[in-house]
């Protein structure tokens, strides 16, 4: 079949059309840049993690600022108040001392004389709070010598003390009911009888479990042919928790 010259050329211009198309193809998809090397888009701000250590040190140090502004003692005053020394301490406790006697009798010393000698004493109990203690004492005295006479003492009482203060420093008195005992050369045997306590003096801490005491005090009763049986002892000991 013979095309006319007018379908002949617009048959031209299609298969022209066609194959623009077929060899433009591969060109524009190659054209369009792969995702790489697309224009960067812009990317979402990095969030760094919080270092939660000094977070919790701001956190602890936030209130303690807040309690100073307040009135509020802050936490560093609290430990500190916490890691004070307690002189008011109570428990169980041994006591030890040495002391020096004088009795106040003439019919042990004579007349005008006053027999004197040095001695032991300890001191076992309970202090309830800073200010009341339970104890039993013991007092041994050796050889008072006046005037030829030459005689020891014994005694043991129970009685309660009371303090003053709960200081470093605590001055206390005390009173006490018990059971004293004379031998001696000028006595045939012994001579023993009931004679109260009455005691004065001052405890002084090193630490909390140790505190040095200087103590007064004085006996009164009659023993048995003793009219007077009273004398005075001044102790420097030691207690201990």
């Amino acid at each position: 079949m013979q095309l006319r010259p007018c379908s002949a050329r617009w048959a031209a211009h299609a298969a022209c059309f066609v194959l623009a198309i077929v060899v433009a193809g591969p060109g524009v998809a190659q054209t369009e840049a792969p995702a790489s090397e697309q224009p960067d888009q812009q990317q979402p701000p990095v969030v760094e993690p919080i270092d939660t250590s000094k977070h919790g040190t701001v956190e602890a140090e936030i209130p303690a600022q807040r309690e100073s502004t307040t009135g509020v003692p802050d936490r560093a005053k609290v430990k500190n108040r916490l890691m004070e020394p307690r002189w008011d301490r109570g428990g169980f406790f041994l006591g030890l001392g040495g002391h020096y006697a004088v009795e106040l009798t003439e019919q042990i010393g004579g007349t005008g004389a006053l027999a004197s000698g040095g001695g032991l004493s300890i001191r076992v109990g309970l202090k309830h709070d800073r200010f009341w203690q339970t104890e039993f004492t013991g007092v041994y005295t050796s050889k008072f010598k006046d005037s030829g006479v030459d005689f020891f003492a014994w005694g043991v009482h129970f009685g309660e003390r009371f303090y003053f203060t709960k200081t470093r420093l605590q001055p206390y008195v005390g009173a006490h009911l018990g059971f004293l005992a004379y031998y001696g050369s000028n006595y045939t045997g012994s001579t023993y009888g009931f004679v109260p306590k009455f005691n004065a003096g001052l405890n002084l801490y090193q630490r909390q479990t140790l505190n040095w005491e200087l103590d007064l005090s004085y006996y009164l009763g009659e023993i048995g042919a003793a009219k007077d049986g009273s004398f005075v002892t001044a102790t420097l000991g030691f207690t201990w928790f």
